[in-house]
């Protein structure tokens, strides 16, 4: 069932987000705003090298300094590697350090500056191997290896071949070739990485912290621990942002809990900017060769690439980001034959990881300046070939996904409408000065709204209670990043219940208390959990619209709810409020409290060993423009204006 987009009172209207008060007067709590009692503070020792053996590490010292009550090596901890596809990582260093800043040591004191001091007399025997810093390096014969059991340094490849790229390319007009390179980039959330951890009288672990999905956090920190899940429970406080750099991909958590344990009292570990860049997952960096081909009228027949991405230290989520950079732009077009490989490749960089997009923009950025350039060898306009070329509506793509709605060629035209691209292309007196050009570039991308890959379930789970007083509380578990996802989630729930949005809360997400959910990821939250508070609210409604009738003397069927009054539809001689329904109905024979339960997984499929599958139930398109004034003599690149055309379903 989907909303009546003609009675919505909540959606599509400009809502204030539920926490902007308590942000605002500054009394919304973060991490680093938790004050437990006894709570210590911790801190990391890190590698100086880029690559060396660990021959001895000594923390008497340090384990012996003023208001130190914990101190942990790699010897300390248990021996448990983790990681997404390859286990090659654990939370402090074992034997190696593989990237300036790996977490070696850790301290608990009683302050910061205590537990500072405390790293400065540990002590670090090093015996520095050969390191390799580019892709090439890695992949020399004779290279060092990063991991014995990898002889050159690839943990992981993925290929790929779809219908007849070398007939495609044999029919084609035009081919164009390059290489394309994209850096390192750090997220930039306003908030860095930090977690308090505490220890129960049982020795149950409980963590705060601020991770993109609690349930996530929770497996990590049990299996650093090597405790069951039951012994974990995690909770999210207040978080300033993420962008993919918060899926626990770094140990930032398992060190608190580890520390917590080891010392017996809350520990409270946070990263300080600085730390945020030895020890958080940027973007990967990714060198992409690749061929693109199209007949005479614009009509791509072809494309072929190659992907390397420079996974760091450790594999981590590296491939995973891969897959998508392997994949994901050929279902913005129509294209009908594909080959592709990707490798993920050790360096003694700093750990890499997803940064919004995952693996998407890296390939947007080669994909569509090869269909500028192949546009410019046919003589054609930008606009025109991916026009041509735009998937459709009804379209299932070369790799499987099925596009059930799609506005790309409406968002194509729509963005060239705005800036005049016909008008304003390629007119040289606009600009301003003797030694400067101005131009405009198009660029379509395509995402997803969930991502069935990471097992066979993609779904939410929502629960909503209607309390004494006729307020809904809503309980879910996939947590609020600070983009806004609580206030859309219960928009969602009092839209569909009927009651105004100050009459529902949320819980916090919380391992004990809210239902299993995968958290702030691949754009999924609106569409995947806002499906499951729908179901929820709705079988709330119905129960609330079955209790009302008797009292309203009336069919279910004849009865509506709005603005928290039942009434018949179509009279307002006959209604009832359900704060008063609810209130006149409980400690009664036979009353039963309101409490629904859903859940919502997406039509949507595991894709295949070939990454061939329905991988999101939904899929969004864009198409940007930019205007651009360049300084020939100084090479200074000024953005003048961007368009974004943006088909994103309902707006919430």
């Amino acid at each position: 069932m989907s909303l009546d987009k003609t009675k919505l009172s909540l959606i599509g209207r400009p809502t204030p987000t539920l926490e902007a008060p308590a942000k605002v007067q500054g009394l919304a709590d973060f991490v680093t705003d938790l004050r437990l009692s006894g709570m210590l503070h911790g801190a990391v020792l890190r590698s100086p090298h880029p690559h060396a053996r660990i021959v001895r590490v000594d923390t008497s010292k340090a384990a012996r300094a003023n208001g130190v009550r914990a101190v942990i090596s790699g010897c300390d901890i248990p021996k448990v590697r983790w990681g997404h596809d390859v286990q090659d990582q654990s939370a402090l260093a074992l034997d190696r350090v593989r990237f300036v800043g790996e977490e070696v040591a850790a301290v608990a004191a009683v302050d910061e500056h205590a537990a500072r001091e405390a790293l400065e007399k540990i002590r670090v025997e090093y015996d520095p191997l050969p390191a390799v810093f580019t892709i090439d390096e890695a992949m020399a014969e004779g290279a060092p290896r990063l991991q014995e059991d990898i002889p050159d340094n690839i943990p992981q490849t993925k290929e790929l071949r779809r219908g007849d790229p070398d007939g495609g390319f044999m029919m084609s007009e035009a081919v164009y070739e390059n290489v394309f390179e994209t850096a390192m980039q750090y997220q930039g959330y306003m908030e860095p990485i930090g977690t308090v951890a505490d220890v129960g009288p049982t020795g149950r672990i409980t963590v705060y912290a601020g991770v993109q999905s609690i349930f996530v956090c929770r497996e990590r920190v049990a299996g650093a621990l090597g405790i069951p899940l039951s012994q974990v429970r995690v909770i999210q406080p207040h978080m300033g942002g993420a962008f993919g750099g918060k899926l626990v991909d770094e140990p930032n958590a398992s060190l608190a809990a580890l520390l917590a344990r080891a010392a017996g009292r809350p520990v409270r570990l946070a990263n300080t900017r600085l730390e945020e860049f030895h020890a958080a997952r940027p973007r990967v960096p990714i060198r992409i060769r690749i061929r693109m081909g199209a007949s005479s009228e614009g009509k791509l027949l072809a494309k072929d690439s190659d992907i390397l991405g420079d996974a760091g230290g450790y594999c981590g989520r590296c491939m995973r980001v891969l897959n998508n950079t392997l994949v994901r732009m050929d279902n913005c077009y129509r294209i009908p034959a594909v080959r592709a490989r990707a490798r993920a490749v050790y360096t003694n960089h700093l750990p890499t990881g997803s940064f919004r997009g995952m693996g998407n923009p890296q390939m947007a950025f080669a994909h569509e300046a090869c269909l500028d350039h192949l546009a410019d060898s046919l003589g054609m306009d930008p606009v025109e070939i991916r026009l041509k070329n735009a998937i459709q509506e009804g379209d299932t793509s070369i790799h499987g996904w099925k596009i059930t709605s799609c506005g790309l060629s409406d968002c194509i035209r729509k963005a060239a409408e705005i800036c005049g691209w016909k008008e304003n292309r390629g007119i040289p007196d606009r600009c301003d000065g003797p030694h400067k050009l101005r131009g405009l570039g198009i660029a379509c991308a395509v995402h997803v709204s969930g991502n069935r890959s990471h097992g066979d379930w993609d779904g939410a789970n929502a629960e909503i209670r209607i309390r004494e007083d006729g307020r809904a509380h809503l309980v879910i578990g996939e947590g609020e990043i600070g983009q806004g996802a609580n206030t859309v989630l219960a928009m969602i729930a009092a839209e569909a219940i009927g009651l105004p949005l100050d009459h529902i809360d949320l819980s916090s997400a919380d391992t004990d208390l809210t239902p299993l959910g995968y958290g702030a990821r691949a754009s999924r939250l609106t569409f995947v959990a806002g499906n499951a508070v729908l179901r929820a609210a709705e079988k709330v409604k119905t129960e609330i619209v079955n209790l009302a009738a008797d009292v309203l003397e009336a069919s279910p069927e004849d009865l509506e709810i709005r603005d928290g009054k039942v009434s018949v539809s179509g009279s307002g001689d006959k209604a009832i409020t359900v704060e008063t329904l609810i209130k006149d109905s409980i400690f009664r024979p036979g009353w039963e409290p309101i409490v629904a339960s859903a859940t919502y997984d997406p039509p949507s499929s595991i894709p295949d060993d070939s990454r061939y599958g329905n991988v999101s139930g939904a899929y969004t398109f864009t198409a940007q423009i930019a205007e651009i004034e360049v300084d020939t003599e100084t090479g200074c690149v000024e953005v003048l204006r961007l368009v974004a055309a943006d088909d994103i379903g309902r707006p919430i």
